[in-house]
């Protein structure tokens, strides 16, 4: 699950609209960069905030050429524990839980 592809789809007013009304689950986070973070070695850094329901949990993500790119990477002192294998924290799982039942996944990562 290492490589995952990466798709962004930029929408009009009418299209957000159009899929705001259907049926479905939200998730709110804030994305914020660090690209000056000497530990890194020029890797950008993206650092994404949760609200609501999830607030507190912050996860941060990069991308590299490769694999072995990536596994020789220094990540930041501040990116505490690796889940990418973890399927419990991608955007289509943290959709569904509420506060009670995130709590325990994340002592369940921080465990290991």
């Amino acid at each position: 699950m290492f490589a995952q592809p990466v798709v962004t789809v930029w929408l009009s007013s009418a299209e957000y609209d159009a899929l705001r009304s259907l049926p479905g689950r939200d998730l709110s986070k804030r994305r914020y960069y660090d690209e000056q973070n000497d530990e890194c070695a020029g890797l950008v850094i993206s650092i994404d905030v949760f609200q609501g329901e999830l607030e507190g949990l912050i996860l941060c993500e990069t991308e590299t050429e490769s694999l072995d790119a990536w596994q020789a990477a220094q990540f930041p002192q501040y990116a505490r524990r690796e889940v990418t294998e973890d399927r419990f924290f991608t955007g289509g799982s943290l959709c569904r839980p509420n506060r009670l039942q995130i709590e325990p996944a994340i002592r369940r990562a921080f465990s290991q």
